[in-house]
């Protein structure tokens, strides 16, 4: 059932998929950006964050804080689900589809289109992903690239 919410003159069906998470999903797109610059690339590694957020009563969504260690703990019946989930969802993002410490090639253009589930997940810029596939086959091409000159009197 609705809740009667109407927004750009739409009738609101789901708040949490149409206003809630939209908003949640750039807060965590503008937070990694913003720290991009001081992550050390490292290989055959991957990290785990825990965001907080508060939704006010006008759906707007508040963050909290970041965890680089988040707790991932069974304190309640609520977060036990939660988290078992989550576990069984990264560890098929991280194996099935990353292709994370196989020595294979991590199939391009994968995620949206591919067959092997990624549970909850989901790639929140695509467009980034190709660009950073791009980067890498010429990051693996520039080991070959060598500089040649001469000397200048």
């Amino acid at each position: 059932a609705s809740l009667g919410i109407v927004r750009d003159g739409h009738r609101v069906e789901d708040p949490w998929t149409e206003i809630v998470q939209p908003q949640m999903k750039r807060i965590v797109v503008h937070t990694l950006e913003s720290a991009q610059d001081a992550v050390l690339p490292r290989t055959s590694s991957f990290e785990l964050f825990g965001y907080d957020f508060m939704v006010g009563e006008d759906l707007s969504v508040w963050l909290l804080e970041i965890n680089s260690s988040p707790d991932l703990s069974y304190s309640t019946a609520t977060t036990k689900t939660c988290v078992k989930a989550m576990l069984e969802d990264m560890v098929q993002v991280v194996v099935d589809v990353e292709k994370f410490g196989t020595r294979l090639e991590r199939p391009k253009r994968k995620w949206g289109s591919c067959k092997v589930a990624s549970g909850r997940y989901e790639l929140l810029e695509p467009p980034r992903r190709r660009r950073e596939e791009k980067f890498r086959k010429i990051r693996k091409d520039a080991a070959q690239l060598a500089v040649h000159g001469t000397g200048i009197k």
